[in-house]
């Protein structure tokens, strides 16, 4: 979780001090602003980061099919936002870096047997 504790200067808005924290389950949420003008925040939300690989994938499919305006006027469009399927891939080699995956295994996710 990010807390806010100042800025850098108090006219520049493209950076901020912030405390990082563990952001736990159950856990009171305060509405606090960070003191950056593009990073405002909602009731019962907060500012996260994780950390994350890049990763390839394989796109399945794109131009998603786009929901009729009238169906959704005056409701928020981001829960229809068109989106794409995609698939991730992951490394199975074995070394000594790496467990890697075990043949039997890889061999029945390449049969769809598993998600």
């Amino acid at each position: 979780m990010f807390e806010p504790v100042g800025r850098t200067q108090a006219t520049e808005h493209d950076s901020a001090v912030v405390r990082v924290s563990p952001l736990k389950v159950g856990q009171s949420l305060k509405k606090t602003d960070l003191p950056v003008a593009a990073m405002t925040l909602h009731e019962k939300e907060v500012w996260a980061a994780y950390r994350a690989k890049k990763r390839p994938c394989l796109v399945l499919s794109s131009d998603g099919i786009l929901v009729d305006k009238s169906l959704t006027k005056g409701k928020p469009s981001h829960a229809t936002a068109p989106t794409f399927l995609a698939a991730p891939y992951y490394g199975i080699e074995q070394n000594v870096n790496r467990a890697g995956y075990s043949p039997e295994f890889v061999e029945r996710v390449r049969h769809c047997e598993f998600p």
